[in-house]
């Protein structure tokens, strides 16, 4: 996908912003609070229908006002014209999607149009946090690779919620395991998917890691849920009474994971920062390539400030790995500098931004960039 055109009215401090995207590679640059990261924000709107900073709408509209607006014209790899994105949320009427003039439901339709992934601060939840990141990470591949997935995974959810339903309700044992009957298929066969789907990113990883002379064996290995050693209807039939004790199904799909170690340390106690962070660039590069190899997709990268603790060397290989997996990068930064030599990765765009205000910066030599940064 590609982001022509980008306007946002009253969404945190950026009140009435306009641009318009041409180049791969797009940088905004500033100080810490001038706008940057809502620039980002007001991108993933598109792709999401929602911010990834908060879910609360009071704390996102501009002060003051009733609500925001976020429109885009995107091209994608699926559509000979420019997709219109129109997202509108209000403090006190319904929220509103609206694709090429048509109101949406779902705000799942549009990232099946624009696959589009964000690294920033927060994305060291992958290596560091809970099985849900990560389990999130994976079904997002398989969303853009495998047709049949979403409805897959919508309907195994429905079930989980209603045999939880079932087991708070104290509901009696053959009840609680008539969802079973339909749910034990569906959740083999996205284990299935999602196994299918880790075998060939681990394939890509090697390589990728290679490129960005990641040299520390990691190992990641894919937990579907439940014991390898039992199938899942004997399993629920054997855990029914924990379950009970427990208010929810402990065993399934829902608890999948991908396991992360070094020498079976989790690398987020085994690695550095540093290293934490330069292994996050080469799960979401192994992501973007296996995206292109099997969808023909070429995703958006929005990435917040995430290149500052790299040396040039390692800056210059990420942007240009990215810039050739991607179809287009954002990416925000307070200096310049460092990100090296620009002209390295062709064409590009620099937009200044200051108290919400964004203007592009037109014919600055290399050497001016860090000048342009103030």
């Amino acid at each position: 996908m590609f982001v022509n055109a980008l306007k946002v009215n009253y969404l945190r401090n950026l009140v009435n912003v306009d641009a318009s995207f041409h180049a791969p590679l797009v940088i905004f640059s500033g100080l810490n609070g001038s706008g940057k990261t809502s620039l980002l924000e007001a991108l993933y709107f598109l792709g999401y229908g929602r911010s990834f900073q908060s879910r609360l709408l009071n704390r996102i509209v501009h002060y003051g006002q009733p609500g925001l607006s976020v429109f885009g014209e995107v091209c994608t790899d699926q559509h000979a014209l420019a997709l219109q994105v129109g997202i509108a949320k209000s403090l006190h009427e319904p929220s509103q999607i609206r694709l090429n003039g048509k109101t949406i439901m779902n705000a799942s339709e549009l990232a099946l149009h624009m696959p589009m992934q964000l690294i920033h601060p927060e994305s060291f939840h992958l290596l560091t946090g809970g099985s849900q990141a990560r389990r999130q990470f994976l079904d997002w591949g398989l969303f853009h690779v495998e047709p049949q997935f979403h409805a897959l995974w919508q309907k195994s959810q429905r079930l989980v919620l209603q045999r939880n339903a079932a087991l708070r309700s104290e509901a009696p044992d053959d009840m609680v395991m008539l969802w079973d009957q339909t749910w034990v298929g569906i959740a083999e066969t996205i284990d299935t998917m999602r196994r299918a789907y880790v075998d060939s990113f681990l394939e890509i990883y090697a390589q990728v890691a290679d490129t960005l002379q990641f040299q520390l064996p990691v190992e990641l290995h894919y937990h579907r849920g439940w014991s390898e050693e039992q199938d899942l209807a004997s399993l629920l039939k054997q855990q029914l009474a924990k379950d009970r004790t427990r208010h929810y199904t402990y065993s399934g799909p829902q608890r999948a994971d991908i396991i992360i170690k070094l020498a079976g340390v989790p690398v987020a106690d085994a690695l550095s920062r540093g290293q934490q962070k330069l292994l996050l660039m080469v799960l979401f590069l192994t992501q973007a390539q296996l995206l292109y190899q099997r969808a023909k997709k070429k995703s958006c990268y929005l990435l917040d400030d995430i290149l500052a603790e790299f040396d040039p060397t390692r800056r210059q290989q990420i942007l240009q790995s990215l810039t050739q997996l991607s179809s287009q990068v954002f990416l925000t930064t307070p200096d310049l500098s460092q990100l090296g030599d620009l002209a390295q990765l062709g064409a590009y765009q620099l937009f200044h931004v200051e108290q919400g205000v964004v203007r592009e910066h037109e014919g600055y030599a290399l050497s001016d960039l860090s000048a342009a940064a103030g």
